[in-house]
């Protein structure tokens, strides 16, 4: 029994630049060649398994049969592609039954083609889709985040230094990869041509995506503000009817998941009670 594949965290961003095959690589003969899809990404990873976090934006069912499924997943560095057969039930049922836009966490595949000689586009064949909060994507950002400074910093060590071992002391931190691992980092170095620049540029997008956790913070207030002030401006006395609530707050561009939560995070804060099952009150 083969052991599993480890499923990466990365963003969008490394992830759609993950366009060198290491199989074609290292094994000219095709007999020779896995079945599996394994990727090289800028900052080193070899990739064939990733568990990657965003918002689900689009949905879109194409094919001759209508049998195809493609997503698109947005993190705060970009987006990522994803494929699937209508026939996935667990997948189909997360994809084509939940609103967008809506959290969603996902485990698959990376799938590599090109849709002419020039150029490799990565999409991800999923195996697992699951709707999750804000806590689990705030979770993922920030273990994604020191993952990948990690990585980025044993980069510009290596960049800046020409060090291409790990013999040379000082450079490389004790157990933080093996040698298997630098042999993917410096051939990362090499066939993306990984400069001091590209790495700067790199690490300002991973740290901004915490912004990104902050951001959803803000909003999550200013949206308990807005149904706080319409019920108080709805209420006649007895209550609002929270259907009216709804709709009303809907017009004003909330979403059912943002008013839902906002409704009951109010409640849990003693901010409204529920007098009768529907209604709403403001304190």
């Amino acid at each position: 029994m083969t052991d599993r594949e480890v499923a990466h965290r990365l963003f969008s961003k490394e992830f759609n630049e993950s366009v060198f095959d290491i199989n074609n690589f290292y094994l000219k003969d095709e007999s020779q060649r896995s079945a599996q899809n394994y990727m090289l990404s800028p900052l080193g990873r070899k990739i064939n398994r990733v568990y990657v976090v965003g918002t689900v934006t689009e949905v879109d069912i194409f094919g001759t049969e209508n049998n195809l499924i493609k997503a698109r997943l947005v993190d705060s560095s970009g987006a990522f592609i994803i494929y699937s057969n209508i026939f996935e039930p667990q997948v189909t049922k997360i994809l084509l039954d939940i609103e967008v836009p809506f959290f969603a966490a996902v485990v698959g595949k990376i799938n590599a083609y090109s849709p002419d000689n020039d150029k490799i586009l990565v999409s991800i064949l999923p195996e697992v889709i699951n709707e999750v909060d804000t806590k689990v994507r705030d979770n993922w950002i920030m273990s994604t985040v020191e993952f990948s400074l990690n990585r980025l910093n044993i980069l510009s060590d290596i960049v800046s230094s020409n060090i291409s071992d790990l013999n040379d002391e000082g450079k490389i931190p004790e157990n933080t990869f093996n040698e298997n691992e630098l042999k993917y980092i410096n051939l990362a170095i090499e066939k993306y041509n990984i400069s001091s620049k590209y790495i700067k540029e790199f690490t300002k997008v991973v740290k901004k995506s915490i912004e990104s956790i902050e951001i959803t913070t803000t909003l999550k207030n200013s949206a308990e503000n807005v149904i706080e002030s319409l019920m108080i401006e709805l209420d006649e006395g007895k209550g609002v009817v929270y259907s009216d609530l709804m709709e009303k707050a809907k017009s004003l561009g909330l979403s059912e998941t943002a008013i839902d939560d906002a409704a009951t995070a109010l409640l849990s804060k003693g901010r409204c009670y529920e007098p009768k099952i529907g209604i709403l009150r403001p304190i």
